[in-house]
């Protein structure tokens, strides 16, 4: 094993190989329990971090959606979508660098 840090996609690689394995566990270490406790681990944590990827496309396009709606007008100091000062508080939620 190295120090070097995995990746999110790599060490999630690693977490389905191991919810995958039990063919190669021990006899010793599967029966006291160590072994099971792991499989279950890694299987847990796989599962979450698909879960949490999906939650993240979501609401980065729920954000595409809202950013769209909330633009400058072209010839005023505005937001097309509420008509409040550019920019809106949705806006510099969302990223946009507030006028100085």
């Amino acid at each position: 094993m190295t120090d070097t840090p995995m990746t999110p996609d790599v060490a999630l690689t690693r977490l389905r190989q191991y919810g995958e394995r039990t063919s190669t566990w021990s006899t010793a270490t599967y029966n006291d329990g160590t072994e099971k406790a792991l499989h279950q681990i890694a299987v847990s944590l796989a599962g979450e971090v698909e879960l949490l990827r999906a939650r993240a496309d979501k609401l980065e396009a729920a954000a595409s959606t809202v950013r769209a709606m909330h633009r400058k007008h072209s010839d005023s100091e505005h937001c097309q979508y509420d008509d409040f000062e550019w920019p809106c508080s949705t806006a510099v939620a969302l990223g946009e660098k507030p006028a100085p």
